[in-house]
């Protein structure tokens, strides 16, 4: 079976069902208790650091951009702790909107601004939790969201690896294409960016993790919910207190 079949089913699962996190509070299989490997920060990380749960806006603004809203909430555990909560962790996201721009950079003529980048600490249960927008398009990658791990609120270099920074983990979240195409198809802002490029055709999904980071996503009031886990160490992201 190919990798879009797969994940077309498993999203037709989720779209019918509530997801593993929702009934238990986060995914406890072993299956998914694994490592599922680091990538690559892109050229596009955090500009500045916002300490902030709702990421549809500009900081100096109310108003959400336009977009289809994701409640996108992250679990981080420790696989080599039963895959115990790893509580009181930084999880920093950062993702492009609809249109596929980034904030923050002169090539997107965004600079000044911050929307869709933000970081939380993890609970009790090592969870993370975000509203932000379902990611658009744009040429050359999957859909996907950034993310990076660590102990404390700190800058990621452009381009960095997550494999050569220490104490800092360092993935991306993916989507199953039937739930990118329910998303494109019900909200034609999504429409403005570049053509889907499907996950497998994405060197940086087939090569650095990829499929062990496809989100669990739900349709939710009017918008979506998303959870996503994170495998790694207490020691990977700096031994948080």
């Amino acid at each position: 079976m190919s990798v879009e079949s797969k994940e077309r089913r498993k999203a037709l699962q989720l779209f019918g069902a509530t997801s593993l996190f929702a009934l238990a509070g986060g995914a406890s299989s072993q299956q998914l208790c694994r490592n599922g490997g680091e990538s690559t920060a892109g050229p596009y990380p955090d500009v500045v650091l916002r300490n902030r749960r709702d990421l549809r806006s500009n900081s100096t603004s109310t108003i959400p951009k336009p977009g289809a809203p994701l409640t996108l909430r992250v679990r981080v555990v420790d696989i080599q702790n039963n895959c115990a909560p790893i509580r009181n962790a930084v999880v920093d996201i950062w993702s492009c909107d609809a249109t596929g721009l980034y904030s923050g950079y002169a090539a997107f003529n965004t600079v000044g601004q911050d929307f869709c980048r933000g970081y939380q600490v993890t609970d009790a249960n090592g969870v993370a939790e975000f509203v932000t927008l379902f990611p658009g398009s744009y040429t050359g990658r999957a859909i996907h969201i950034h993310a990076a791990v660590q102990n404390a609120a700190r800058r990621v270099s452009p381009n960095a690896h997550g494999r050569n920074l220490s104490s800092v983990f360092v993935c991306q979240f993916y989507f199953a294409r039937s739930v990118v195409d329910q998303v494109f198809n019900t909200n034609p802002i999504y429409r403005r960016g570049a053509p889907i490029t499907p996950n497998e055709n994405d060197f940086i999904y087939r090569n650095e993790g990829g499929p062990s980071y496809l989100t669990n996503v739900v349709a939710s009031g009017g918008g979506y919910l998303g959870n996503v886990q994170i495998g790694t160490t207490r020691a990977g992201v700096g031994n948080p207190v």
